[in-house]
C-alpha cells in the first residue's frame, strides 16, 4: 500500500483533524474547536484554506501557558457590565462635532433683521413684495423681541393667500362666494364650527394663479401665495400653493365632512381676480369649495417665534394659541422647520443639528451631550 504524503506546513482542516484524531488519543480536535482556534489565532497558524501544524502547535503551547485570569463572581461581572452599559449610553448620547455654518454672512444678516430672516430661510412663503402693513409689523416684532414690550395687530397678508371670487364658501346661512363675503359674516372652521370673518381684502388682480384638484373631486383656484396646511409624510406644515410639489399627494387636515382628503394636482391657470379673508377660528382655517376644503392664511408670527429663539435675544419665547390642538399644530410646524428646513439647518447647526439628532424621541433630550 502506497503511503500518503503529508505536508505538515500545509494541511487542510479535514486532513488535520483526521491526522490528530487517529493518533490513538481519541477525538482531540473537533470541527467547532478548530474553527474557534482559527478565528482567534488568525493567519498566525496558516492561510484561509490550510493550517501549518508547527505554527498551530506553537500557538496552542503559548495559549496553554498564558496567565489565566481568576474567574469573576457574579457581583464583579455585574459591575463590569454596568460600566460597559453606561459607557455605551454616554457614547450614544453625545452628538459629536457640530457641522460648520454654511453661510456666516447670510446668518449674520438674518440675525440682524427679521425681514432678512424670512426672505433667506422661508423663500417659498415670503417671496412676494412686502406690504406697508407687513413692514410695520416686522419693525414692531424686532423691537419687541430685542427690547421688550407688547403690541397687537390683526393683519392678513393683502398681497396674497387669496381665492378666486367665485369660490363657494359654506356659511351658517347657506352658500356664498369669496367675492360676496363681508367682514362680520360667518363661515365654518375645519371642525364645522361657525367662525367670524374679521377682515376681507379688496379684490386683487394680476396674481399668478393655480387650480388645485383634490381627491374628492373638488377644484379650487387660488393664487400662488395662498397657504395650505398639509402633511408632508413626516409632519404637518404650512406651505404656499407655489411651493407645493404637484407630484406629491399632500394630505389635508381632517374635516367634519371628509377626514381623508389629499391634493391630486396643481396646475397653473390664467390669472383671475382673487380675494382674501381672515377668520377668528383658533386654527385660522376655514372651509372653501362645495366639498368644504380646509384652507389657511398666515405664518408670520410662527416665523417670528423661530427668529426670536434662534437669535437668542430673549431667553424664553411664548407662543399662545386659542386651543391645545391649535398650539400643538403650531409647535409641530416649528419642529418641522427645525428638522427639515435645509438653509436653516445649514446656518444654525447649533440648534437644528441637536434637534434632528433627537429623532423626535423626547427622552433623548435628558442626556444629550455635545463633546461630553
Amino acid at each position: 500500500m502506497k503511503a500518503e504524503k503529508i505536508d505538515p506546513q500545509s494541511l487542510k482542516p479535514a486532513r488535520l483533524m483526521r491526522l490528530l484524531n487517529t493518533a490513538g488519543l481519541g477525538t482531540v480536535l473537533t470541527e467547532h474547536r478548530l474553527r474557534r482556534h482559527r478565528n482567534r489565532a488568525g493567519y498566525s497558524i496558516g492561510t484561509d484554506k490550510t493550517i501549518n501544524l508547527f505554527q498551530y502547535a506553537a500557538w496552542l503551547t503559548q495559549e496553554f501557558f498564558r496567565e489565566k485570569r481568576a474567574p469573576r463572581d457574579y457581583a464583579e461581572k455585574k459591575r463590569l457590565q454596568t460600566i460597559k452599559n453606561n459607557e455605551a449610553v454616554r457614547t450614544a448620547q453625545d452628538i459629536g462635532e457640530l457641522p460648520p455654518v454654511a453661510d456666516p454672512k447670510r446668518k449674520a444678516e438674518s440675525l440682524r433683521s427679521f425681514k432678512a430672516f424670512c426672505e433667506n430661510y422661508f423663500k417659498d412663503v415670503f417671496y412676494l413684495k412686502w406690504s406697508e402693513d407687513h413692514l410695520r409689523v416686522i419693525e414692531k416684532i424686532e423691537r419687541s423681541v430685542r427690547h421688550g414690550g407688547l403690541f397687537a395687530m390683526a393683519m392678513p397678508r393683502g398681497s396674497g393667500k387669496a381665492l378666486a371670487l367665485d369660490t363657494p364658501l359654506p356659511t351658517p346661512n347657506g352658500w356664498t362666494t369669496m367675492g360676496d363675503i363681508r367682514t362680520g359674516e360667518e363661515v365654518f372652521d375645519e371642525q364645522g364650527n361657525p367662525s367670524r370673518v374679521v377682515f376681507a381684502t379688496d379684490v386683487m388682480h394680476g396674481h399668478p394663479c393655480f387650480e388645485v384638484a383634490f381627491s374628492d373631486g373638488e377644484k379650487i383656484v387660488c393664487d400662488a401665495d395662498h397657504l395650505w396646511m398639509v402633511h408632508n409624510g413626516s409632519g404637518w406644515e404650512t406651505r404656499t400653493t407655489g411651493s407645493l410639489d404637484s407630484r406629491f399627494p399632500y394630505r389635508l387636515p381632517p374635516t367634519f365632512p371628509n377626514d381623508n382628503r389629499h391634493i391630486e394636482s396643481i396646475v397653473p391657470v390664467p390669472s383671475v381676480p382673487v380675494r382674501c379673508i381672515q377668520v377668528d377660528s383658533s386654527s385660522r382655517l376655514y372651509l372653501a369649495g362645495r366639498k368644504m376644503v380646509p384652507t389657511h392664511n398666515t405664518v408670520l408670527c410662527q416665523t417670528a417665534v423661530v427668529w426670536a429663539a434662534l437669535s437668542g435675544a430673549t431667553p424664553f419665547v411664548c407662543l399662545i394659541a386659542a386651543s391645545a390642538e391649535r398650539a400643538q399644530n403650531l409647535l409641530e410646524n416649528i419642529k418641522t422647520w427645525l428638522e427639515c428646513n435645509v438653509p436653516l439647518a445649514e446656518d444654525f447647526p447649533e440648534v437644528c443639528f441637536p434637534v434632528k439628532c433627537l429623532e423626535r424621541i423626547a427622552n433623548r433630550q435628558k442626556g444629550q451631550k455635545h463633546l461630553g
